[in-house]
């Protein structure tokens, strides 16, 4: 009997197919589930590690304190407790364990409570915080801190970073008794462990540093990988069967006759038409036709591979076309960009003896970065610093919307902290992509330099004081735009003369260099600490020395806000013996300056208080005259306030006394200001004139 090697090609392609295809199950299968538990085993192991470490650094002293409550509680009421927690009614059980903690956590308002109770009820809230954003940004099913009964095996619950909801959170001082292979985890004297079954993988961390055995307790259901396990294995498997079946068929059947003889064809055509481009212009290109008139995938290929040459004959027709509206589109990047920028305000922003400085740089032509500060009234000065997650022109636009939230926010006379939240609440609205922003605001008390400030996720400010840099803020709120419900704390901050706050987003300490290190913040210290006045120069300096050429893939933004150093001098009916006191004021603040501008700025004060007292007060019944000195490092600003009659003495052009300069109003003293100075500014405010000159 015959036996055609056609058909010794086709039991063999399937015998090789199937082989193949349950190798491929089979090892497909091994490393899937063998990587699913370890990935697993590692998120949990990294969460309760990771707890227990905080704990041990930040809440070992409250914990102490729990443990001992509880297990009194405990003790004392062993029998009920067990009882209670296998209650399967939730308000009776709820309702017992209210009133069995109200020692340890009371249900009134806090008014009357001590403040040692109140500092621990608020320490024990951060630590279920903290519980909840490793539970939610990890993807766990429970992770909670109990307390081990070794003489009974029981499992005290202390804290639980579920939702009082879920049908997984246990109740404080409620008793769990664990069985089988999760009993193994809770091993007295014992560190950690991790066991699975066949529901969860459990990973359990003790805390150090504690007199009884206290651990951190991390669960992750296994039901949901072992279902998408086995869809996965089945779908693979279908999959390279058919993949494998339908290969052999297509190689046996049509491989030789319908296959090799096109592909050369087409082959031939493809070398035709390249060489065309190599010798022939733009213009001289001609299409070269394969002449498959199939109708199978060889027929299309060769149809598409004939369309393909006409677009490319029309694209290099048109490529002319294409670059023109590139540029445009390019240029209208560049008037965004500008658009952007005068949007934010301007660097040099000064108010009674306070500066703000600021820079940014985007990294591509429109940028997620954004600042902003001006004055909410007299005495209280807005500013904020914020990163939009995502470069480009979504981010953009979403940091065009929170500069609007914010500012309006800020200008209603909010808090930091409230700023905060009520931004947060609108970007939530509607936020369908998730982009979200980290933030910094602050309000600064102008008469007394008082900070206040709220930080959402932003990278920590540093203070330079006496030379140097030591970062502030080290808690941190949530990011805005992704949770509506969070509450935002507050941190203050006392200023001192010359000191100075630098905020930057990550942009700075995360710019790489070709070797992909990190610019980090120990070089931002270091920058900070050997450069004085107005640092950030100086910083982008670092950062494209460091970056050697390396593309910059994030926006950077920096911030400075310095409190100067301030001398003020105020007079009641002034009289021209008080020059001389102010003027040695200035030297004496200024001393180590260069002589010359020294000399320069006691000319500009003389013949500015020469003037007042000469001419200001005619009519005025109580003369006052009050002169503010503030020094920037290099800069120094005098600001004159009087309460005479509304003159502007910058409004007199010098042709009005170019010939005797001595007869005009303010004489030479209007001269030498303008020659000697570098900024001069006039307004009149409340009554009073002000001039401010600027050295």
């Amino acid at each position: 009997m015959k036996f055609p090697i056609r058909r010794k090609l086709i039991l063999l392609t399937v015998a090789l197919s199937l082989a193949l295809t349950a190798a491929a199950v089979f090892i497909s299968y091994a490393l899937f589930s063998g990587r699913v538990h370890r990935d697993t085993q590692e998120v949990c192991e990294n969460a309760a590690e990771g707890m227990a470490e905080e704990m041990t650094a930040y809440h070992a002293e409250m914990l102490e304190k729990l443990q001992a409550q509880v297990e009194e509680l405990y003790r004392d009421n062993t029998a009920e407790i067990e009882a209670m927690s296998r209650e399967s009614d939730l308000q009776t059980k709820q309702e017992y364990f209210e009133q069995l903690t109200a020692s340890i956590f009371p249900m009134q308002n806090t008014l009357g409570m001590s403040y040692e109770k109140l500092e621990f009820l608020n320490e024990y809230r951060s630590l279920r915080g903290k519980m909840n954003v490793v539970l939610m940004s990890s993807d766990l099913d429970a992770v909670e801190l109990v307390w081990l009964d070794e003489a009974r095996g029981n499992l005290v619950s202390l804290a639980d970073g579920n939702s009082s909801e879920s049908p997984l959170y246990h109740i404080p001082v409620s008793v769990q008794h664990p069985e089988g292979k999760q009993a193994q985890a809770f091993v007295p004297g014992g560190e950690q462990a991790t066991v699975f079954d066949a529901l969860y993988c459990t990973s359990v961390f003790r805390v150090r540093d504690l007199k009884s055995s206290v651990y951190v307790v991390v669960q992750a259901t296994l039901s949901k990988l072992a279902d998408y396990q086995k869809n996965f294995i089945r779908n693979m498997a279908g999959v390279m069967l058919a993949v494998m079946v339908i290969l052999g068929l297509v190689y046996v059947l049509f491989a030789d006759r319908f296959v090799v003889g096109n592909i050369r064809r087409l082959s031939r055509a493809a070398h035709l038409f390249t060489e065309q481009m190599r010798t022939e212009t733009d213009t001289e290109l001609k299409p070269v036709r394969a002449g498959i008139r199939t109708r199978d995938e060889m027929g299309e290929l060769s149809r598409g591979f004939d369309l393909m040459q006409d677009r490319m004959l029309e694209y290099i027709g048109t490529i002319g076309e294409k670059t023109a509206r590139e540029e445009s589109i390019r240029a209208e990047l560049s008037l965004a960009s500008r658009i952007q920028s005068e949007a934010l305000p301007e660097s040099g922003f000064e108010a009674r003896g306070f500066r703000i400085d600021s820079m940014i740089r985007p990294a591509r032509a429109v940028g997620g970065d954004l600042y902003d500060y001006f004055l909410t009234d007299e005495n209280h000065l807005f500013f904020a610093e914020a990163d939009v997650s995502g470069k480009g022109v979504p981010a953009a636009l979403f940091m065009m919307r929170g500069k609007e939230l914010i500012k309006a926010h800020a200008s209603a006379g909010k808090s930091p902290g409230e700023i905060a939240k009520a931004v947060n609440a609108e970007l939530c609205k509607n936020n369908e992509e998730g982009l979200f922003i980290t933030a910094f605001f602050g309000i600064l008390e102008l008469s007394s330099g008082l900070l206040r400030y709220a930080r959402a996720g932003h990278e920590q400010p540093f203070l330079i004081r006496d030379g140097r840099a030591e970062k502030i803020s080290e808690e941190s709120n949530f990011v805005l735009g992704l949770y509506d419900y969070f509450d935002f704390e507050e941190d203050e901050l006392q200023l001192q003369p010359g000191d100075r706050i630098v905020i930057f987003t990550d942009g700075l300490d995360e710019g790489i260099n070709p070797r992909n290190d990190a610019f980090g913040y120990d070089r931002i210290r270091q920058v900070l600490e050997q450069t004085e006045g107005n640092t950030l120069p100086a910083l982008f300096g670092a950062l494209d020395a460091f970056a050697d050429g390396a593309e910059q893939f994030d926006d950077v933004t920096l911030l400075q806000l310095t409190a100067g150093e301030k001398r003020s001098w105020v007079f009641e009916n002034p009289e021209y013996r008080n020059i001389p006191e102010v003027c040695g004021g200035i030297r004496e603040a200024l001393a180590g300056a260069p002589g010359d501008c020294v000399s320069e700025l006691c000319m500009m004060t003389d013949e500015i208080m020469n003037n007042c007292v000469s001419y200001a007060y005619e009519g005025i019944s109580a003369p006052r005259l009050a002169v503010d000195m503030t020094r920037f490092s290099d800069v120094v600003c005098l600001r004159f306030t009087d309460n005479g009659s509304p003159f502007n003495p910058l409004e007199k052009e010098e042709s009005e006394a170019s010939d005797r300069p001595e007869d005009a109003v303010g004489g030479w003293g209007i001269r030498l200001v303008r020659m000697f100075s570098d900024e001069t500014a006039y307004e009149n405010r409340d009554g009073n004139n002000i001039l401010c000159i600027k050295k």
